[in-house]
């Protein structure tokens, strides 16, 4: 974060520069994507003008305070300053919220919709995949007179899928 002071008619020694910083640094724990701190301090006649812009990642604030000392000018914009982000992190947590929410809800919605599957489980088979290579596979699918073979890849150690296709060929699933 960066943080730029200027100055009006008003001269900071080291001390009130040190503090202001501290300050406006502070500034980064009620929102970490702030990215530039601006503080202008004036006088007119008797009064200071401290004017605190913040700008980050989709949001701007600016705060305008004025007193008869430079630094109760200062801290009671700093006040508001941290006010408005604080108000500002509370509206995008709610919006997060509520975002996480309605997602929720509509995959709720969508749930309710899927197709329900026609038929049910009525056969459930076992068997240990043997490595073997695809040739291999191919044999005992037509010794087997079945559809498909799943088995262990012998040469890169996968689980592959040997299927019969319609036109006789056969077709080999590999991850």
């Amino acid at each position: 974060m960066q943080v730029n002071i200027t100055t009006r008619h008003v001269e900071l020694d080291n001390g009130m520069k040190a503090y202001i910083n501290d300050k406006l640094s502070r500034l980064a724990k009620y929102n970490n994507s702030i990215e530039d701190t601006r503080a202008v301090f004036q006088k007119e006649k008797f009064i200071h003008i401290t004017e605190i812009t913040v700008t980050g990642r989709g949001f701007r604030i600016a705060a305008v305070e004025k007193d008869q000392a430079l630094k109760a000018s200062f801290d009671l914009c700093l006040a508001n300053a941290q006010k408005q982000l604080k108000k500002a992190r509370a509206k995008a947590k709610g919006r997060r919220i509520r975002d996480i929410f309605y997602g929720i809800n509509v995959f709720r919605k969508s749930e309710n919709r899927l197709p329900k599957p026609c038929g049910n489980i009525v056969k459930v088979e076992s068997f240990a995949a043997k490595p073997m290579s695809p040739e291999e596979a191919a044999l005992e699918l037509e010794a087997f007179g079945k559809q498909f073979v799943v088995f262990h890849n012998a040469s890169d150690n996968s689980m592959n899928v040997l299927y019969k296709r319609k036109n006789g060929d056969y077709g080999l699933i590999q991850p």
